[in-house]
């Protein structure tokens, strides 16, 4: 049976027992990642589950407005739910939508996405209906994210992704093709020892003056549980004590 306590957060109590995905170590890193969010923005999250990326971002941002998109229902009303009872519901909301469909309704109206997207392309899929859809590209794909992107993003505005580093440079290579300007990088990894993981990229549409600015990250310092790095704890602490 699953469980249905709640995931905790300073100043946040997160459901996400009815979303398919649950939350993990990739939506607390792009929760928690630093961006560049200009007062009043606007912000859509693409693929937004439960919603833990947008109520980070919002508790950083208290004046601007959040919208995030998912096209798994009980996702939606979770999401919903989670609005309500963290006092977010003022500012921010869901819709049960897929982004395709958004993007031929909604143009040139966000300063910033962000997305932590399906993106297991194996033929072993689950047998799980809800989990093919938010772990696997069958339903949306990253050339779909990068076209519907380049509609819905503003001129100078900004896209915040997370992937695995094969995907990524991929999604790179795509991205430079409608004209936007990789700004940043951040490789992270379990272990000192470890292969990189996962891969924080930030996309600018259209020029940004600033050189690409390459991170690392390092979650652990050995394999004992919690011993985290300093600076995974630094990342982390405006969310997280240790």
């Amino acid at each position: 049976m699953k469980s249905e306590l709640p995931f905790l957060l300073n100043n946040l109590k997160i459901l996400h027992h009815r979303s398919p995905m649950k939350i993990g170590t990739d939506a607390l890193l792009l929760g928690a990642y630093p961006k560049i969010i200009k007062k009043t923005g606007t912000i859509l999250e693409i693929g937004s589950g439960c919603g833990i990326i947008t109520m980070m971002a919002a508790l950083q941002h208290p004046e601007s407005r959040f919208l995030g998109i998912d096209i798994d229902e009980s996702s939606v009303e979770e999401f919903k739910e989670n609005l309500c009872n963290n006092q977010l519901d003022g500012r921010c909301n869901a819709r049960c939508i897929g982004l395709t469909e958004y993007s031929k309704v909604v143009s040139n109206q966000y300063d910033v996405i962000i997305s932590n997207p399906p993106f297991f392309t194996s033929d072993m899929l689950p047998k799980d209906h809800k989990s093919r859809i938010s772990k696997h590209t069958t339903t949306l794909s990253l050339q779909e994210i990068v076209n519907s992107v380049n509609i819905l993003l503003k001129e100078g505005g900004l896209f915040y992704v997370i992937l695995p580093v094969p995907e990524s440079e991929a999604i790179s290579h795509s991205f430079k093709a409608v004209g936007f300007e990789h700004i940043e990088s951040m490789d992270i990894r379990s272990l000192a020892s470890s292969p990189f993981f996962r891969r924080i990229q930030v996309f600018s549409k259209g020029n940004f003056d600033q050189k690409l600015i390459l991170k690392q990250l390092t979650i652990y310092k050995s394999q004992e549980r919690n011993d985290w790095t300093d600076e995974y704890k630094k990342l982390l602490q405006e969310f997280k004590n240790f």
